[in-house]
């Protein structure tokens, strides 16, 4: 439980509560009570006093003394230099050998500088023979291109232009660098002419003395010799190699400029020279070529027809004329495959259609003409018959007039159609219903009045037996009440 811990007696809480409150009331009396501030200028002020005058004393003896242990030692040094003895002889001998190993410096330094020149020359040559094989390579390019005179110049003048340029670069570069070792050179020569005669015979006494020396010379001279050879073919392996490299690159750029050109050629062949294989086209295609195009002469009667003016004609013919011109002009390409064969089967086919037209225009001239002649004859054949119905007509009016009949049966062949002649005098309708007689007395039957057009025509309805309708049977006309009534009049 959290409560087992707890003191549980009185009198032990109260001497617990009396100790604590004796314990702090002790404590803030301490933290009351006023305490005193630390003043820094007091105490800087107390230290003060209590310098002494020894130390700068002490540091200033020190200082002397050591400024004339140091004076005193110089002055000894000097003296022991100047009563120092030297051997002339010596000097001597060591000047010689100095004169010897700066002759044969200079020498080396001569071969040095001069192998350095060779391998500088040697880099500036390869640098040049490589800028000229890719000019000549861009030029050949350019070559390859199949382009026009004038970019062809232009594409030129841009690779000399840059390939001068990489010229001019690489002799800023290695013209200066070969002047300077050219002027090293001189310098040294004239320090080698410097030495006079005497200097050399005394150089060449101690000769045996100084085999070793030279040996280890020509061996120095051979390693360098060696090294700079070595560079030099290293230059030259380097500049060979550059080329065959430069030259398999322009052969690779070529062959690949080529393989792109062709390739691009045949795109271009296909795309604007293509090759139909549909059979609609090859049948087309497999057309045989026509004359060229003939105007016809103008049949005058299809403008007196309407049919066609002249000057739509002339147009026509004109528009067939262009057409070709302007085929002709297509075909004048060299174009390949498909296209050749198209053209000349387009002019076939405009050619046909408008020979078609002119032979179907020369036709219908012919037609109209032809139907012109038939309408004169009918018109001829119309008048004549019309003189004569006209004759018939006043022959029959003056007849039924004197017989006063109503009409005649003209052709009675068609039951159907029956032809009458019907008086003036009186109005028929159609439905209207005609008695017909013989001799006036003798029925035959009846008949029912229809009108065709302008004209009336009877269609045979009652007929008595064993009795037909014949020509010039007398018609009588059936009255309403008599109609009415069913029976004969």
């Amino acid at each position: 439980m959290d409560n087992d811990d707890k003191v549980n007696n009185p009198k032990i809480t109260e001497l617990v509560k009396q100790g604590t409150s004796l314990f702090f009331e002790k404590r803030l009396n301490e933290l009351s009570t006023e305490r005193k501030v630390y003043n820094l200028d007091e105490e800087f002020a107390k230290t003060k006093k209590n310098r002494s005058p020894i130390v700068p004393l002490v540091i200033a003896i020190m200082v002397v003394v050591l400024a004339a242990a140091a004076v005193i030692v110089t002055q000894s040094i000097d003296r022991g230099i100047r009563s120092t003895p030297v051997d002339i002889q010596a000097f001597e001998d060591v000047n010689l050998k100095d004169l010897l190993d700066t002759a044969k410096k200079n020498q080396q330094d001569l071969v040095r500088v001069q192998q350095e020149t060779d391998a500088i020359n040697a880099e500036y040559k390869g640098n040049l023979d490589r800028l000229e094989s890719e000019r000549k390579a861009g030029l050949e390019m350019n070559a390859n291109l199949k382009l026009a005179s004038a970019d062809l110049v232009a594409k030129n003048a841009q690779v000399n232009a840059a390939s001068d340029a990489k010229v001019r670069a690489v002799k800023n570069k290695y013209e200066p660098m070969i002047a300077q070792k050219r002027k090293e050179r001189d310098a040294i020569q004239k320090k080698i002419d410097a030495y006079d005669t005497r200097a050399m015979d005394q150089a060449k006494k101690q000769q045996e003395i100084l085999d070793n020396q030279q040996r280890l010379a020509d061996m120095n001279m051979a390693t360098t010799k060696s090294y700079y050879e070595g560079r030099l073919a290293d230059a030259e392996a380097t500049r060979k190699q550059q080329v065959a490299d430069a030259e398999a690159k322009k052969n690779e750029l070529v062959n690949t400029l080529k393989k792109n050109h062709a390739a691009e050629v045949a795109d271009l062949i296909a795309k604007y020279n293509p090759t139909w294989t549909d059979s609609r086209t090859q049948g087309l295609l497999a057309g045989t070529a026509v004359a060229p195009f003939a105007q016809s002469p103008f049949p005058p009667i299809l403008a007196q027809e309407n049919v066609i003016s002249k000057d739509d004609y002339d147009a026509l013919a004109q528009n067939v004329n262009d057409m070709l011109y302007l085929s002709g002009k297509l075909r004048a390409v060299p174009y390949i495959n498909s296209v050749p064969g198209t053209l000349s089967q387009v002019e076939t086919k405009a050619v046909t259609a408008a020979t078609n037209y002119q032979r179907t225009l020369e036709a219908l001239s012919r037609l109209v003409l032809q139907k012109n002649a038939t309408i004169q004859d009918l018109t001829a054949q119309l008048a004549a018959a019309r003189t004569t119905v006209d004759r018939y007509n006043y022959s029959f009016n003056m007849y039924t007039s004197d017989l006063r009949e109503a009409g005649f049966i003209l052709d009675p062949r068609d039951s159907a159609d029956i032809l009458v002649y019907i008086n003036p005098l009186y109005s028929v309708t159609n439905g209207m219903t005609g008695w017909v007689f013989r001799h006036d007395d003798e029925f035959i039957g009846s008949v029912q009045f229809k009108q065709v057009g302008n004209s009336i025509i009877a269609v045979s309805k009652d007929i008595e037996n064993g009795k037909s309708i014949a020509p010039f049977d007398m018609i009588l006309f059936k009255l309403q009440s008599q109609d009415a009534q069913g029976g004969q009049p």
